[in-house]
């Protein structure tokens, strides 16, 4: 494990993401169309992907029309994305808390289950903050999901890279934002969820997408804080005023 960057994830690792917890036709539809519920611009952007692994979100965006970057500690994830990618595609190796990029080089940072993986989140954070001209999206794993922790538990048995993974719950990872932007946020957060999942969808979903964007006014609304029932409550906040917007109303997703 290196001073920064993230814990090593291989290409073993990686490909096991793909064909067995982010399958197509499954959790990575889902995953997808949650996406584009709670970021849709009306114009290509240009995006950077922080811990852009083997580069399948990376051809997604690309498909999308938007102009992709991707950056990885990983040079052997990296030389495997590069031969899948077009050569429009832009990657870079390097520490996911030290972005080599000037501050507002992009419009939206992603980060796709990787920040659960960074060795200081927070400051890994702060950097994609510090490169992002106005949104940052966080897809990261739901710690309130039973399937989550029925993954992260049979790890041990099976080996598989969720046994290595940082638990992070949502409530969390708003504090964690906050912390890490320094200024005042709107937050709004979609469950990657299937048709047969509805009421309910922040427990059983076992992924939900986080956008955090600049706040230009705000108007003294605290932020929200998850239950252990996994629904959002408001609270009063020692982080002050942050407007939350809980986008919890698709009805439609991938079939498992």
């Amino acid at each position: 494990m290196s001073p920064y960057g993230r814990i090593g994830l291989s290409i073993k690792e990686d490909k096991w993401f793909e064909e067995h917890y982010l399958r197509a036709g499954g959790l990575w539809d889902a995953v997808v169309y949650a996406i584009s519920r709670i970021w849709s611009p009306p114009m290509p952007q240009k995006v950077l992907e922080v811990g852009c692994g083997s580069g399948r979100f990376l051809l997604w965006l690309y498909k999308e029309n938007h102009t992709p970057y991707g950056v990885d500690p990983s040079k052997e994830l990296l030389e495997k994305a590069r031969k899948s990618l077009p050569d429009l595609v832009g990657l870079r190796q390097a520490p996911i808390e030290a972005l080599p990029f000037e501050d507002k080089s992009f419009d939206t940072v992603f980060f796709v289950l990787s920040l659960e993986y960074a060795v200081d989140p927070v400051r890994a954070l702060r950097e994609a903050f510090r490169v992002a001209r106005g949104t940052v999206v966080v897809v990261s794993f739901n710690a309130y999901s039973p399937y989550y922790w029925f993954t992260k538990l049979s790890a041990w048995v099976v080996n598989n890279p969720m046994a290595r993974c940082r638990t992070i719950r949502q409530g969390t990872l708003v504090a964690m934002t906050e912390l890490a932007a320094g200024v005042p946020l709107r937050i709004s957060q979609e469950p990657a969820k299937w048709k047969n999942i509805g009421i309910g969808a922040l427990i059983l979903s076992p992924i939900i997408v986080s956008r955090f964007d600049f706040a230009q006014q705000i108007y003294g609304i605290s932020p929200a804080h998850i239950s252990p029932s996994g629904r959002f409550v408001p609270s009063p906040s020692s982080y002050g005023q942050v407007s939350i917007q809980n986008t919890n109303i698709s009805e439609r997703g991938a079939e498992p």
